[in-house]
């Protein structure tokens, strides 16, 4: 199938081009956890990305979510409330260390115990929903942590804070509502 000439769309020099350009990028992504802006556009475009989140529980009578603020320099969603995450960057080994990454960068510590798998849910690209994002097509996998009164007080701000799960922001991610459906479900809200 892959040496069929009929099928092929690039000459054998530009797939040799090609193919060191991807591995040099790779390489820089796994040292970096970065990829050049347009590079990383046209990868999302073309191709599903897997990802994974992270929904922080402050328990209560209405259970609480904590939730950050979309960056300024993001493209599609600058700005919009969100449940933190990351995409799956090559070289992680295991669901677990993706999900201490997530702690470490956007709480600035990382959680006593493992979350727990909460959904999976399949993105499509398509416009602003609970099922499509302008982004692309996302494969992701949420995970929960309900905070015990044994762990760290979590620093709110600005730009990350706990919003009761029967209040979350208008100006939320939309593609993220089948897991806030699935959170509310979950503690009875």
């Amino acid at each position: 199938m892959f040496n069929d000439p009929a099928l092929e769309l690039l000459t054998g020099e530009e797939t040799t081009q090609l193919t060191k350009l991807i591995y040099k990028m790779g390489r820089h992504q796994q040292k970096t956890g970065l990829l050049p802006r347009s590079v990383f556009f046209a990868i999302t475009e073309t191709m599903p990305i897997a990802g994974v989140d992270l929904a922080v529980i402050r328990p209560g009578p209405v259970p609480e979510l904590l939730l950050a603020v979309r960056p300024a320099e993001d493209p599609f969603f600058a700005g919009l409330w969100h449940i933190p995450g990351t995409r799956v960057l090559m070289g992680d080994d295991a669901l677990s260390a993706i999900v201490k990454r997530v702690m470490q960068r956007d709480f600035g510590f990382v959680l006593p115990r493992e979350p727990e798998f909460l959904a999976a849910r399949d993105i499509m690209k398509g416009p602003a929903g609970p099922n499509s994002s302008p982004a692309g097509q996302e494969i992701y996998r949420s995970f929960g942590y309900i905070l015990d009164s044994e762990d760290q007080k979590i620093p709110t701000s600005k730009d990350m804070d706990f919003f009761p799960l029967n209040r979350i922001p208008v100006d939320f991610i939309q593609h993220q509502l089948p897991t806030i459906d699935h959170l509310r479900v979950l503690h009875g809200v």
